[in-house]
């Protein structure tokens, strides 16, 4: 970059973080996609940039080739760059240059087509809860490393946790009597700094059993409240294991991830990543949550405001379900209700519509 355009980039930069408060993920996505745009303009100073320059690119990004996959990059990184690129002009108008031609900055609009495509793109596969069953029974828990592994995966399915997070977790996080882990945001790495006590999804007590015979080993071979509930070190579970190894946590999610992929490879299983476990939960509570304050607890154990976001970003039902279902409702509307339909939509009903139907059918 020229001196000028490194000079907006880093005071953009402060903006995201401490203006809109973004995670540094998200920081970096969006200063991949300025980097990119001035090298393709070869360092043009920012404020001097044309209709012609941004029609250029836009061009330029949806040609392009990817060098990892050697295919045409994805519609959803497309329009990511795009639109971050949007976001960094839009602010470069309100803050620095107010005479620069607004209108130019829609040219940055990915095609309508790409936009469909990057919204209603395949979907990653969701493990069912049986598929996490065999994750965790093709691994030897009799085995350090092993343990440690299925302890892994039983905490995600029993909280949801994300990976970034379960790094970041303390022995003493884990409340045991209460079946609740506590993310204290002060030091454990939650999602946007929100604090969140989450109490154990009613998931299985073969989880819980793995959860505690870990915490068992751990403290067995000398480790604190304060010490990594998952330490860097596998040996630190291993009596030679010095303190200084039992100090250190993960220092990325990635060793989370391979042992997902070990798990279900072992198990015969396409890759989940530890995220999916929690579309998994989303699934399960639509079949267990019986009332409207049971789906509402529900969602906010998995640490969402909102249940729309729970439904929206979690919710999505996949083409096979979406098969069944709708085929159901055919034959329900050839044949009317059938008696287990009838018990599953008292099941879901609110306490208000459950009394009225004893009234209706006391009368």
């Amino acid at each position: 970059m020229t001196v000028e355009n490194d000079i907006l980039r880093y005071r953009y930069q402060g903006f995201l973080e401490h203006a809109k408060g973004y995670s540094t993920k998200t920081i970096d996505s969006h200063l991949r996609a300025i980097v990119g745009f001035n090298q393709f303009q070869r360092g043009r100073l920012f404020g001097t940039i044309t209709i012609e320059h941004i029609m250029a690119f836009r061009k330029h990004i949806l040609e392009k080739v990817s060098q990892t996959t050697g295919e045409e990059l994805s519609a959803s990184t497309i329009v990511h760059t795009l639109g971050a690129l949007q976001d960094f002009f839009h602010w470069l108008v309100d803050s620095e240059f107010p005479k620069f031609d607004r209108a130019a900055i829609e040219y940055f609009t990915p095609p309508k087509r790409t936009e469909l495509n990057a919204r209603t793109r395949p979907r990653r596969q969701v493990p069912t809860p049986e598929d996490i069953a065999r994750m965790v029974a093709a691994i030897d828990i009799d085995t350090f490393i092993g343990l440690r592994d299925a302890a892994v995966i039983s905490i995600i399915f029993l909280t949801g946790i994300r990976d970034g997070a379960l790094i970041s977790l303390r022995i003493k996080h884990v409340r045991v009597e209460q079946r609740q882990i506590n993310q204290d945001s002060n030091e454990v790495e939650t999602k946007l700094g929100k604090n969140q006590v989450t109490t154990w999804f009613p998931v299985g007590e073969q989880y819980e059993s793995i959860l505690m015979k870990w915490l068992e080993v751990r403290k067995a071979a000398g480790a604190t409240d304060e010490d990594p509930l998952f330490p860097k070190t596998p040996s630190v579970i291993a009596p030679k294991a010095s303190r200084a190894d039992c100090n250190l946590p993960w220092a990325s999610a990635t060793p989370v991830r391979v042992l997902f992929k070990d798990a279900c490879a072992a198990a015969g299983l396409p890759y989940f990543n530890p995220h999916s476990i929690r579309n998994t939960l989303v699934h399960l509570g639509r079949k267990v949550c019986r009332t409207d304050e049971e789906k509402k607890a529900w969602s906010q154990n998995l640490g969402h405001k909102h249940m729309r976001t729970t439904d929206d970003d979690y919710g999505h039902v996949d083409s096979e379900r979406q098969f069944e279902l709708l085929t159901a409702m055919a034959k329900r509307g050839e044949k009317g209700l059938g008696d287990a339909e009838i018990v599953e939509l008292l099941r879901a009903a609110s306490p208000e519509k459950i009394a009225a139907v004893r009234v209706l059918l006391s009368t």
